[in-house]
């Protein structure tokens, strides 16, 4: 029921946001010595690992929730 779709949605939400807002965290501490500081390269290859990260988690929710993978689901039991 809408219990079942509140708590899906937000352990979604939470698989998504919880790994991007520990590379904020982390890199957002201060500290006195960071070897990807002095590589301009190292912030675009976070962004980019950051972005295909969500991109991936995205995709997998959606193909998760899509009627394709309930089908297969139902198909395997049949077959059992």
């Amino acid at each position: 029921g809408v219990k079942k779709k509140t708590i899906y949605v937000l352990t979604t939400v939470t698989a998504i946001f919880l790994p991007l807002q520990f590379v904020t965290g982390l890199f957002g501490m201060n500290f006195k010595y960071m070897p990807q500081l002095n590589d301009r390269g190292a912030y675009y290859l976070l962004l980019l690992i950051m972005t295909i990260y969500t991109v991936l988690a995205l995709l997998l929710v959606w193909w998760c929730s899509s009627g394709r993978r309930r089908s297969l689901k139902h198909h395997d039991i049949e077959a059992a």
